[in-house]
């Protein structure tokens, strides 16, 4: 990324911020729209339910709106946003400690069927097989690939939201892919 081009982003991310800041509704709206379905991914990795996560992303723009002039993030506006949800997740998961209500709440996703029973299995089969080489990797290395491969965010958001390194973030993700390719490897083969 060139400097130009970030130095236009930071300057487009300051005017954003200071209309929403200022009350302006259009602005408001088109922040919400950006990122408010990433957002709620990002949410539901934490909170485990898609109607709860919108909940923790409402909440978290209605404090936004609500603070008005005192709004004031500090840094990458993307960074800053998911950094809130993350807090308000956490909040919400402190709120309601009762697991087994979550649970309930917390519809997994029907997959579309794959064409012929063999490609179905295989599919299942390398996808079961990553989602364990990812459930097995340490708490660290999985939540920055998850930032990164989940919810987009670059090395450098990461390592602000985490308030580590980019080297950092770059070391863990090779690892993670590696991880990732040595299990599917067995698979495979």
């Amino acid at each position: 990324m060139s400097a130009t081009y970030r130095q236009e982003t930071s300057v487009d991310e300051a005017a954003w911020i200071n209309q929403v800041r200022a009350g302006d509704d259009a602005a408001f709206e088109r922040l919400f729209k950006t990122y408010f379905n990433d957002l709620v991914s990002f949410s539901e990795t934490y909170v485990a339910s898609p109607d709860i996560a919108e909940d923790v992303v409402q909440d978290v723009f209605l404090k936004i709106w609500s603070a008005g002039e005192a709004w004031q993030p500090k840094g990458s506006l993307r960074a800053y946003l998911f950094a809130a949800v993350r807090n308000e997740s956490f909040y919400h998961l402190r709120r309601y400690r009762n697991r087994s209500r979550l649970l309930e709440l917390w519809k997994p996703n029907d997959a579309a069927p794959e064409h012929t029973p063999e490609t179905e299995l295989e599919h299942k089969q390398l996808q079961s097989a990553a989602e364990r080489a990812i459930e097995a990797m340490p708490e660290r290395r999985r939540h920055i690939f998850t930032l990164s491969r989940q919810h987009g965010l670059t090395y450098a958001e990461i390592a602000a939201l985490l308030g580590i390194s980019v080297k950092t973030v770059d070391t863990q993700m090779g690892r993670a892919l590696k991880a990732i390719r040595d299990r599917l490897g067995t698979v495979l083969s």
